[in-house]
């Protein structure tokens, strides 16, 4: 046990090192092996240590149900060079086949909002997005791209609102804010908003039943902000569609769309972009996603 913590602690720090966030498990008949990857390019490979022991002793920590071998999600805290980091775990099993990925959630300082978006004018747009008293805000984009982290951020930078997230797990800790982790989202919603946040944030949203508690959240009068895995603002409202919102409620109760993408340069360096949606243009999506639904 204390080899493996030993090894882990050394390869954390690596990542660390090199500001890599992701930390890819894959376990097999052929091959066992841990990579670092970065935007989705190999910076690092580790094959000559006892993969399938680090990678049980990661779902022991993430506090995994071990006798199950449904896909799950956790997340634990590891002391690097005195900092706390917070990691999130997720692995998915099949018969002859494991894989997993650890996420570091915090290996970049938290930032100011001009740090993170480089673009003065989408800053301000977006933290006017964030400035309503009700409705719906959604980060969108696709796995990796960032959304999380600039939602987090922008958050971050709005001064004398009260935040309060419901998460599953938490990702990252902020100290003026009230995190709940809960798997029955519905029922802390009830309890939440007896406590009149200015923001709700809820965690990523990804079956139907988490976006009908996004939805009654926004109906009840609170401004709710989220995340949804799309690639594209118009792709992000179909996906609400095809979950079973109706076409009238989204055009109601979502104020604004943030999409962002990784372009990476030919020089290498990978910037963010980003696509702002603001109720005008929501509306003029709805309009086409409508003529094509009476087709």
């Amino acid at each position: 046990m204390k080899d493996i913590i030993v090894v882990f602690n050394g390869m954390l720090r690596d990542a660390i090192e090199l500001k890599i966030s992701d930390i890819h498990f894959e376990i097999n008949k052929e091959r066992s092996e841990i990579v670092f990857r970065s935007h989705k390019v190999f910076i690092k490979k580790y094959t000559n240590l006892d993969v399938e022991a680090i990678y049980k002793h990661l779902k022991f920590i993430a506090h995994f149900d071990l006798t199950s071998i449904q896909a799950q999600t956790g997340t634990f805290t590891w002391i690097v060079n005195e900092k706390e980091y917070y990691l999130r775990f997720a692995a998915m099993e099949s018969y002859e086949h494991k894989t997993g990925v650890i996420r570091i959630l915090n290996i970049h300082e938290v930032l100011s909002i001009d740090d993170i978006i480089s673009c003065s004018k989408v800053s301000q747009n977006i933290l006017s997005l964030l400035k309503n008293e009700a409705g719906i805000v959604l980060f969108v984009g696709k796995t990796g791209s960032g959304k999380s982290t600039s939602l987090f951020h922008c958050l971050n930078a709005l001064e004398h609102r009260h935040v309060y997230t419901i998460e599953n797990p938490i990702e990252r800790y902020h100290r003026k804010w009230i995190q709940i982790e809960s798997k029955q989202i519905e029922g802390t919603l009830t309890q939440l908003l007896r406590h009149d946040p200015d923001i709700i944030m809820i965690g990523e949203i990804r079956t139907k039943s988490e976006i009908e508690v996004l939805i009654r959240a926004g109906l009840s009068g609170h401004f709710v902000v989220s995340t949804m895995h799309a690639g594209s603002i118009k792709q992000s409202l179909r996906r609400m569609q095809d979950l079973g919102v109706s076409l009238y409620d989204i055009e109601e109760i979502v104020c604004g769309v943030v999409f962002q993408s990784l372009i990476r340069k030919d020089t290498g360096e990978v910037i963010v972009d980003y696509e702002i949606a603001q109720r005008r243009d929501i509306q003029k999506i709805i309009k086409d996603l409508s003529n094509k639904t009476t087709l």
